[in-house]
């Protein structure tokens, strides 16, 4: 009956925001919807759709009837919407208002008044890849309603047995969808689109382009969509000057373009000019008569005018801005012409005060017969909850629980797991066949494996009960590892999508990364196989980066001006500190000190790793103390104790106060000095919304300066992560640090997670200004760094080590009380409490080991049942 209650009150778009609601342990069920929703969540895409699936997810929805929005297949968007719901009255289409929503990490309720119809719909994705829309028409009027109800689609689709099928080639795999709702039968119409729109993706018109960026498509500039996600950029080109054409096959008037430009103020820009051409006897030529608006060219829509000319290809070649280049989203011309679609339809009679309800399926599967399969449209009431009780119980089964006195945590908690599961991929294709994490659900760059943050995921993931799924996003680098002349140097690992690995390299420490998924979830054979792929990757790192040997690597040119792109901090300050004065402009080359640590951590895991599978780990030890001598003997100053990135060449350092100058701390390299105390001085690091990344002191700080994933001011949780475990690790080595200052900064970490203070609203995204909190990407529920990572192992304090032996060093104090339930840890589940008065206890698989009166460390020996302290 309480489930059922629960179904009722989410389908009705109920707004009531209660309490934190405890987890139902004997339902077997963690009520995420409850947890989390409702609220109102919507970016610059569109109303935000928690559900995903395993290839299929959905940026933006648009507040209108239908699934329309920024729709994603595999990786960036390819569809802008899967279908528009329109509801006609007398042959007239009914209007209605911009619809109002709910949102719940399951599913988004929309709602709209038009005319005395009340509309309501449920939308969601499957984890088996089928966006669903459940319909509930209610007649509010006193008479008979007759309805036509129409699903109109830009997909290229057929009819077929009841629905509507179609395929095309996506990442260079076949990709079948198929269209069907209840009642509903396939139907025809015809509408205007501009002359160059080809939905087919084959044939006239043909796109064509002098070079096309691999992650985008020409067609994507003629399909109709208007959405940027949906593009074509010449990015990466060599050449100053790119053009865009479109050959329709046969003459065809033209007096028009519209050039809707893509500009990301990154690598893309507006062009500096463009240059309209159309062909004539052959050859081509400029029209006569044009007129444009802007006058130059700009972001958005461009409109070109001249005198018709009948042609059978139309050119605009770009000339690109200094070091930047062009793109469009859409490429359009006219007069327009007229194309028959088919679509779905249906007739509802609607008595008054009477209701219809009815499901609509979008499903994408490799074949068609699959397809079609699963576009069923059931009963919507079963389908709404056959799907949120499927999507519920992921966290029921893969997510241990925690409960502590502030409500803040622990919504943040179940925040974070569900920002886990958000970004959650499992194409089984190309080259990810496993399940992976994306690093975000947005934008075109993070919906693929990214390096940069990698070992963070892991460290994350490896708390789900699966291990699959953390050594699944392991393997995705691992198996896709470059070799011999490839990358950036033999064993790079590569961001990852299922078509290509991508030659993009940031610093990483994914041996490291994979280490810590072993301790929990120990898989022998998977470290045997693994290991000499870490080896090579290490030892490929210092070959290219460290050419003068000393054990510093350092960050060089992939091209000019991108240096400082490899290690994931652009626009760190210290990289134009040698050119005086500061400026942004070409940086100069740095060992970097964020560098180091990250090869220090990966060479002592593949150490670790060689010790555990009885071979010598001599070489890798020797490797992170030379590592380790440089960071101390090198770039530790002692008069300003601090750690500074150097002048590969000189040595000289660049004295400029970074976040990275504590990360020997945090990768417990040994260090000449512990010295933490810019980081809390409020005129360098510490903030009402700590850490800033950059001190306050530097010449070029600023938390304002709109630049492209600054890191010269603005708070990154990805560095903030670093510095919590660079705090814990000052305590448990007893090297001046409070565990008063570790809960102020985990306190403060944790509230800068929520949306202007209000606790119904948590967010994390990459970057948060200091001062103020606000957060300054539109990427949010952004998997870049860890937080259920923390309090496992600094609350509750559970240590991960490669014998059978339970090590636990709870850190934090601050609470009467705590409690984690179902830690998966070396094939058993670990219960954690701490109460005030009653002690600190651990039971592994329900049976109590020990309590002890204290918060303090702890070892247990399974062999002999004794606890040490």
């Amino acid at each position: 009956m309480r489930r059922a209650l629960l179904i009722v009150t989410l389908f009705l778009g109920s707004c009531a925001q209660g309490p934190i609601m405890k987890t139902d342990e004997a339902a077997g069920r963690t009520p995420i919807d409850e947890l989390l929703g409702p609220r109102q969540y919507e970016g610059y895409a569109g109303v935000f759709l928690g559900s995903v699936g395993d290839r299929l997810w959905c940026q933006g929805l648009a507040p209108s009837p239908g699934l329309k929005g920024v729709f994603q297949h595999i990786h960036q968007g390819l569809h802008a919407s899967l279908f528009d719901l329109e509801i006609l009255e007398n042959d007239r289409p009914l209007p209605f208002p911009p619809m109002t929503h709910q949102w719940y990490p399951s599913h988004v309720v929309m709602e709209a008044d038009g005319t005395a119809l009340h509309l309501e719909e449920r939308k969601f994705v499957t984890r088996d890849d089928r966006a669903v829309d459940v319909v509930r028409l209610r007649n509010d009027s006193p008479e008979e309603r007759r309805l036509k109800v129409k699903l109109r689609t830009t997909l290229a689709v057929q009819p077929s047995a009841g629905m509507l099928l179609g395929a095309e080639k996506q990442w260079g795999l076949p990709v079948a969808f198929a269209i069907a709702a209840g009642g509903f039968s396939p139907a025809k119409d015809r509408v205007r689109v501009h002359a160059a729109v080809n939905e087919r993706r084959s044939g006239v018109p043909e796109p064509r382009a002098s070079h096309t960026y691999p992650s985008d498509s020409v067609w994507a500039a003629v399909d109709g969509q208007y959405v940027s996600s949906r593009r074509w950029t010449c990015w990466e080109s060599a050449h100053p000057t790119d053009w865009f054409e479109v050959n329709f096959g046969e003459p065809t008037p033209v007096e028009r373009l519209v050039l809707d430009i893509f500009d990301d103020e990154a690598g893309v820009w507006a062009p500096k000019a463009y240059r309209v051409e159309v062909e004539r006897d052959g050859a081509l030529v400029e029209p006569e008569g044009q007129t444009r608006s802007p006058a130059e060219p700009a972001k958005g829509r461009n409109e070109v005018r001249f005198a018709q000319v009948t042609t059978r290809r139309v050119r605009v070649t770009f000339e690109h801005r200094p070091g930047k280049k062009s793109g469009l989203v859409e490429f359009e011309v006219y007069p327009e012409r007229e194309v028959e679609r088919v679509l779905l339809e249906r007739e509802i009679v609607l008595a008054p005060r009477a209701t219809e309800s009815f499901a609509a399926v979008v499903a994408f599967a490799d074949d068609a017969e699959t397809a079609g399969a699963r576009a069923v449209a059931r009963d919507p009431q079963k389908l709404a909850e056959a799907h949120i009780a499927e999507y519920d119980a992921w966290f029921a089964q893969e997510v241990p629980r925690f409960e502590c006195p502030d409500p803040w945590f622990e919504r943040l908690w179940w925040y974070r797991w569900y920002v886990v599961r958000h970004c959650l991929a499992d194409p089984k294709a190309g080259l990810l066949r496993e399940p992976c994490f994306f690093e975000g659900r947005h934008a075109a760059w993070y919906p693929q494996v990214i390096t940069y943050g990698h070992a963070l995921q892991c460290a994350e993931a490896r708390w789900l009960r699966d291990p699959k799924i953390a050594y699944g996003h392991l393997s995705a680098v691992l198996r896709n590892q470059f070799e011999g002349d490839e990358g950036f140097y033999p064993g790079m690992f590569p961001n990852v999508r299922v078509d290509r690995r991508v030659n993009h390299y940031y610093t990483e420490w994914i041996p490291r990364g994979l280490w810590d998924v072993f301790l929990v979830h120990p898989d022998r054979a998977y470290l045997e196989w693994a290991l000499p792929r870490l080896e090579k990757n290490v030892d490929g790192i210092l070959e290219r980066f460290d050419a003068d040997g000393d054990g510093l690597p350092t960050v060089l040119p992939q091209r000019a001006g991108e240096a400082h792109f490899h290690t994931g901090m652009e626009f760190q300050p210290s990289f134009f500190w040698f050119t005086q004065p500061p400026a942004f402009k070409d940086e100069t080359p740095l060992e970097r000190v964020d560098f180091a640590c990250y090869l220090y951590a990966s060479c002592r895991a593949v150490a670790e790793a060689r010790r555990f599978l009885g071979k010598d780990p001599g070489d890798y030890e020797r490797k992170a103390d030379v590592i380790a001598r440089a960071i101390a003997d090198k770039m530790w100053d002692a008069q300003r104790r601090f750690h500074y990135s150097i002048h590969p060449e000189t040595h000289e350092k660049a004295l400029v106060e970074e976040i990275v100058g504590f990360y020997p701390y945090a990768f417990d390299v040994p260090v000449r000095e512990w010295a933490l105390e810019r980081l809390f001085d409020p005129e360098q690091f510490w903030a009402p919304y700590p850490a800033r990344s950059a001190s306050k002191r530097s010449e070029l700080y600023s938390q304002d300066e709109p630049l492209s994933c600054h890191w010269n001011g603005p708070s990154w949780p990805f560095a903030n992560v670093l510095i919590l475990e660079a705090l814990a690790n000052g305590i448990r080595r007893d090297a001046g640090v409070s565990r008063e200052r570790y809960f102020d900064f985990l306190e403060r970490y944790a509230r800068a997670q929520f949306e202007k203070g209000d606790r119904s609203r948590p967010v994390v995204g990459e970057y948060y200004h200091s001062e103020t909190g606000e957060w300054q990407t539109p990427v949010v529920d952004y998997f870049h760094s860890t937080y259920a990572d923390v309090l496992i192992r600094h609350v509750a304090g559970l240590v991960p080590r490669a014998d059978e032996k339970l090590e636990f060093h709870p850190i934090v104090d601050a609470w009467e009380w705590f409690r984690f339930e179902g830690v998966p840890y070396r094939g058993a589940r670990l219960d954690i409490e701490w109460k005030r008065g009653e002690g600190f206890g651990v039971r592994r698989d329900g049976k109590l080991l020990f309590r002890r009166p204290r918060l303090e460390r702890v070892v247990y020996d399974p062999a002999t049942g004794r606890v040490t302290s």
